[in-house]
């Protein structure tokens, strides 16, 4: 994510695996390099921010004095941040490095059951190219108008970290999101001529013994992947709200003086959008895995009630939704802000009280 992960990929028998592993999940395991790597990138960031602390003039909202300062402590929070989120990846990588293997071994027990088939999508390379134009724009337009490339650094690094950590968590999310509909497709077949096991209710069992043992580690993979990046996410639900105050109130500024000019629109307006698109993103990712969750549930009640089935694959399926009654799938940042579309209105609303707080001391302040 930094340029080189703090664990590696095996991917020696990617090609020679027969059958070909089409799900293109790569193990991963601990990597030496990656994490001296990403402790020289820790200390970087760290430095970084005690050199902002000690030469703290990397405000461009120097509108009003007050608004001016906080913005500076604003900018000193968010090198921390950055440098907290790095640390964390450090220290906790082997909660992702154990979900992204446990992909492995759910995509191993899927391809067993006779109706699942996997559809590569390449919808994650379409928004990773999204984003990094984005990100590439707002550096072209940082380097041609800033002065200093300390400026340049402190306001391009932090915000470039939070999108791809993100981006990540959004994947992560997807990769979730198609296992749950691909044991939604195989469980709708079940019991009709679609399937491919129809006429022996023997493997009609095992089967649904399959799906049980998958949906329960992806469970496990939901827990590990939120407990990793619940703070991370956190942190940065804190950086971007705030960074967006400041920029919609510049917008604001400029538009209700004609004389403060504002040069930087370009760049305020592709950092808006972006931030749009990294929150849609990530919302409709998770509220696309609670829908794909709740559908099993009625899934599950159709078979039954469609279905011919004799009592130990009744039993099979009773058991199947104790089990689901026991996993929580859902997303939140520390259990404090949830990861759903109650979000949207979470950040917009912090975003507009501040907003109008900011505008209205300001207008306090221009001489009557």
């Amino acid at each position: 994510m930094f340029g080189l992960s703090p664990w590696k990929m095996e991917t020696s028998g990617l090609f020679r695996q027969k059958p070909v592993n089409k799900s293109r999940i790569l193990k991963l395991t601990f990597s030496s390099a990656g994490t001296f790597y990403n402790i020289v990138f820790f200390i970087a960031i760290s430095s970084l921010s005690i050199y902002i602390a000690f030469n703290n003039s990397t405000s461009l909202y120097d509108s009003a004095s007050t608004v001016s300062s906080i913005s500076k402590h604003i900018q000193l929070i968010v090198i921390v941040i950055t440098s907290l989120i790095v640390l964390i990846y450090l220290i906790r990588q082997k909660l992702l490095i154990t979900a992204n293997n446990r992909f492995k071994i759910v995509d191993k027990k899927l391809n067993n059951c006779a109706d699942y088939t996997f559809k590569i999508n390449s919808r994650d390379c379409l928004i990773f190219g999204f984003n990094f134009v984005i990100t590439a724009c707002l550096l072209v337009i940082r380097i041609t108008t800033y002065l200093t490339v300390k400026i340049i650094v402190s306001n391009s690094i932090a915000y470039t970290v939070a999108s791809l950590m993100i981006v990540q968590y959004a994947a992560y999310l997807k990769m979730i999101k198609e296992r749950l509909k691909g044991i939604n497709a195989v469980i709708l077949k079940l019991g009709t001529f679609k399937s491919k096991i129809y006429h022996s209710n023997e493997l009609t069992r095992a089967d649904i013994g399959t799906i049980k043992v998958v949906y329960l580690k992806l469970g496990e993979i939901c827990q590990d992947i939120g407990n990793f990046y619940g703070l991370p996410i956190l942190m940065v639900i804190f950086l971007l709200c705030a960074k967006n105050t400041f920029v919609l109130y510049n917008i604001i500024l400029a538009t209700l003086d004609p004389n403060n000019s504002h040069d930087r629109i370009w760049e305020d307006g592709l950092f808006t959008m972006q931030n749009i698109f990294l929150i849609m993103l990530l919302v409709s990712e998770v509220t696309e895995v609670m829908k794909q969750n709740i559908k099993v549930y009625k899934i599950i009640n159709q078979l039954k009630d469609r279905y011919l089935m004799d009592e130990e694959m009744k039993r099979e399926l009773v058991l199947f939704v104790n089990h689901l009654l026991h996993i929580r799938i859902k997303f939140t940042a520390c259990d404090i802000v949830p990861l759903d579309r109650s979000l949207l209105a979470i950040i917009t609303g912090t975003i507009a009280t501040y907003l109008i707080i900011i505008v209205q001391f300001n207008i306090s302040q221009l001489p009557q």
